[in-house]
């Protein structure tokens, strides 16, 4: 008999059919020339293994065009390579990578495209959810690049460690969270663990505090530096509740985001805030084998929202195009319009890559998908709230800042007060 495949309607970019305006990407191989294509997705990574795939068939329908493909192996080494090859002159046309950091200046010092009205002729605009089109456009309405990947950052509960401690459910007040702590330390298990000392404690701590705020509160406190006002000191004074209460492991703040990963991984500790990306890692042996929770940060009774709180954004990867790449409009308006047909993004649906960038569905068989993306895409939007991510925010002078001032936050010891002068001499 037969085995029937369970299909899984995921919201996951596009329909299995694009308008007419995009049916050309891969039609005539007239076109000829060379495109330069810098990315942060070596074949190590999943996802560049897949671009492999996608850069091979493009190249099969357009013969013509030869890519010259540089792979970083991490963004921030992406980031700064470009920005060496811009000062010498010798940029790519292409940039994939994500918007955070370096990347958030780029369009305003000139060192890449508004790629606003290219998303409208090349009739990509219509395709992409407004927020996640909106992650990548600047105030005054200029598109960054095009958005090809997002993410979700939820909480990760290991519901074998919690249940071995005597708690019998994911805690989702800070009260159920404490009592937890208490129960998973006297069972000898560390309870939160996070990168203290770097960007994943970092997001820890912003998520704790907004989970007190308005978004609006949050965004005044990441772009201008607000961060004395009395709903965000509330979230501060939390975060230091917590703190002082045992909820992160010992010595978080001199834990990395890799240590943070690890830690989890072999089962040393219950709960990370962990993103999407690690789904279906290797290196997280528990993401496939133990029995994960995936849902929000818990909240306080005073909190301003009304379901535990995660990220979800569309900053994760996007396609940019650098001045040298818009003199060669036509071949990078056929690669970017194959970067977006049902059969490239099919690909990365595969090695459970994407988060939903566009409105329309697409059915995917459950069995290629990392169990906890699946299990993402059922249940988080109904059991949880999303706060906005600070990356695209925080000025960039800020940025390392910003970070040291969580990581003295993690501190033990260190006042609400202390914390919120670090943060405003960030903003200085």
């Amino acid at each position: 008999m037969r085995a029937k495949r369970t299909l899984l309607a995921l919201a996951l970019p596009f329909a299995l059919l694009l308008p007419a305006a995009c049916g050309g990407a891969d039609e005539g191989g007239g076109d000829s020339g060379t495109l330069r294509i810098l990315t942060n997705l070596p074949d190590s990574d999943s996802k560049g293994k897949q671009l492999t795939t996608i850069i091979a068939n493009f190249q099969k329908a357009n013969p013509g065009v030869k890519i010259e493909r540089e792979d970083a192996p991490a963004p921030e080494e992406a980031h700064n390579r470009y920005e060496q090859a811009k000062l010498a002159g010798n940029e790519p046309d292409i940039v994939i990578t994500n918007l955070f950091g370096k990347p958030t200046s780029w369009l305003d010092n000139g060192a890449t495209v508004d790629v606003a009205k290219d998303a409208k002729d090349w009739g990509l605009e219509s395709l992409f959810l407004p927020e996640a089109l909106n992650a990548w456009r600047k105030p005054d309405g200029r598109l960054q690049g095009f958005p090809w990947e997002g993410f979700t950052w939820p909480v990760w509960y290991n519901l074998d460690l919690l249940n071995k401690a005597g708690v019998a459910k994911v805690p989702t007040t800070t009260d159920e969270l404490i009592d937890a702590t208490k129960k998973l330390r006297a069972a000898g298990i560390q309870p939160i663990v996070t990168g203290g000392k770097d960007w994943s404690g970092n997001k820890l701590f912003s998520l704790i505090v907004e989970s007190m705020t308005t978004d609006e509160q949050a965004l005044a406190a990441f772009r201008d530096g607000a961060w004395d006002t009395p709903e965000v000191k509330a979230g501060i004074e939390l975060f230091t509740k917590l703190r002082d209460a045992g909820v992160f492991t010992d010595s978080a703040e001199g834990l990395t985001a890799d240590q943070q990963r690890s830690t989890f991984g072999a089962g040393k500790a219950a709960i990370m805030h962990g993103g999407s990306w690690d789904y279906g890692s290797a290196d997280i042996p528990t993401a496939k084998n133990a029995n994960i929770e995936l849902g929000g940060f818990p909240l306080a009774p005073s909190s301003t929202r009304q379901k535990p709180v995660i990220y979800t954004d569309f900053t994760a990867t996007g396609v940019w195009i650098s001045p040298k790449g818009q003199d060669k409009a036509a071949t990078v308006e056929k690669f970017v319009k194959h970067l977006y047909t049902p059969e490239s993004l099919g690909l990365l649906v595969e090695a459970g890559a994407l988060a939903p960038v566009a409105d329309d569905k697409v059915k995917v068989d459950k069995s290629t998908l990392p169990k906890l993306y699946v299990q993402a895409s059922e249940k988080l939007k109904a059991t949880t709230e999303v706060a906005v991510l600070s990356d695209v925010h925080v000025p960039t002078k800020s940025q390392t800042g910003f970070e040291r001032a969580t990581s003295l936050a993690f501190t033990p010891g260190t006042s609400a007060d202390d914390i919120i002068k670090a943060l405003k001499q960030a903003w200085q």
